[in-house]
């Protein structure tokens, strides 16, 4: 397990040899596209009754034309994400700013920009019956594919951050991080450690915690030793912060290692952070509730798949945060998040954005009873009165209104 620096490292690394890649397939596939044309317009002497000055021109005027259709394309997204900024909240919007299908349409238009001008390039200085045919024609039909690439990248980037779009992908994937919980779930101790009485491990770093190696921690323990990890995903650590109790001695060989064994992050990432995950889905309902917005259709969009999140949470319940590695050696995680801390996490902003809402107050109060109903169908106590508690505050702020 790497530090956050090999992780931020990976990542540009990996978009960086992703668009170099795209780019100069499309370099090679331009090439090999001019010189076949060309080769084959030699062979079958196709040619068209046009000045080879004038077809000059005109590949000339389509590059300049595909070289601005390309950048317009590009900065498409831009625009659309600007616009989206107004119904959903620009940190959640900010996150769409590229995607798989701007980096396809770079390599296409990276290789329609190389065969236009590797065709000028080689179209010989004076051809008897005019130009060549099948690659004039050729070119001008690369004009007319960008021309339709840059509708298609429009119709994709409206499409993508439309709102309902948008509120979607983020609870499947907070549905993704419900599906696959990150906090080990062995047995605990019979008897916990006194939190007191243990040596501190101290972070060397700042950022949000990302991922937790819990094999390698375990590993780097002492036979039947028992760590206690303060933080869970999704935490923030400073320098001189504690990252691991632990009862007995380790060497600097082994503190280096638990250390590697805990990512720690620039940014907070919905791909690791559940609780992260939920408050991008709340952050739609407040921003279209918000003061400047009344966007109720947004605000029940994002509050039903909310719902739908935290009945997932519900159900899973949480895991005890334990990991049993061999000779009796434990790491337990005392940070771990509850379902009923993600729902006051929620609910707690939520009830503030509703209040000046009445549909808003109505949505919220069905949630809230529908959860309560799968807080009593899975047995989870704390969640129950929290949720109880809620309902009376909402009716609450509801007579005050009135």
């Amino acid at each position: 397990m790497s530090d956050a620096r090999d992780v931020v490292r990976r990542h540009v690394l990996r978009f960086t040899g992703e668009v170099t890649a795209r780019s100069l397939i499309g370099i090679a596939g331009g090439v090999a596209l001019a010189a076949a044309t060309l080769s084959l317009d030699r062979t079958l002497g196709w040619t068209a009754a046009v000045p080879t000055e004038n077809a000059r021109a005109v590949s000339g005027a389509l590059l300049g034309g595909v070289l601005t259709i390309a950048v317009f394309t590009l900065w498409m997204r831009t625009v659309v994400v600007g616009l989206a900024s107004g119904q959903i909240s620009p940190r959640v919007v900010s996150s769409y700013l590229d995607d798989r299908f701007q980096r396809a349409i770079t390599g296409w238009m990276v290789g329609a920009l190389t065969y236009l001008t590797a065709v000028a390039l080689l179209l010989p200085a004076d051809i008897e019956g005019g130009v060549p045919l099948l690659s004039g024609t050729l070119a001008l039909l690369s004009g007319v594919a960008a021309l339709v690439a840059l509708l298609a990248a429009m119709r994709h980037a409206v499409h993508s951050l439309a709102p309902p779009h948008l509120i979607r992908r983020l609870a499947d994937r907070a549905n993704e991080r419900v599906a696959s919980p990150r906090l080990p779930d062995d047995p605990l101790p019979e008897v916990m450690p006194d939190p007191l009485e243990l040596r501190h491990l101290r972070s060397q770093s700042m950022g949000w915690i990302r991922e937790v190696d819990y094999a390698s921690i375990t590993a780097h323990l002492p036979a039947g030793g028992v760590a206690l990890l303060p933080l869970a995903i999704g935490d923030f650590v400073a320098p001189g912060e504690t990252l691991l109790l632990f009862d007995d001695e380790m060497n600097d060989h082994d503190h280096d290692a638990i250390r590697a064994a805990i990512v720690i992050d620039r940014t907070r990432d919905t791909a690791a952070d559940l609780a992260f995950a939920i408050q991008q889905l709340v952050d739609v309902v407040q921003h279209a509730l918000g003061p400047n917005s009344n966007d109720t259709s947004t605000a029940y969009e994002a509050l039903v798949h909310l719902r739908a999140v935290l009945h997932g949470v519900l159900r899973r319940g949480r895991a005890s945060g334990c990991h049993r590695g061999s000779e009796d050696r434990m790491v337990v995680c005392t940070a771990g998040w509850e379902p009923a801390d993600h729902l006051d996490a929620a609910v707690e902003r939520l009830r503030g954005a509703v209040a000046r809402d009445p549909v808003g107050t109505r949505s919220l109060m069905n949630t809230l009873k529908l959860l309560q109903h799968t807080a009593e169908e899975v047995g989870d106590g704390r969640s129950r009165q929290l949720l109880i508690a809620e309902q009376r505050r909402l009716e609450e702020l509801a007579e005050i209104r009135q």
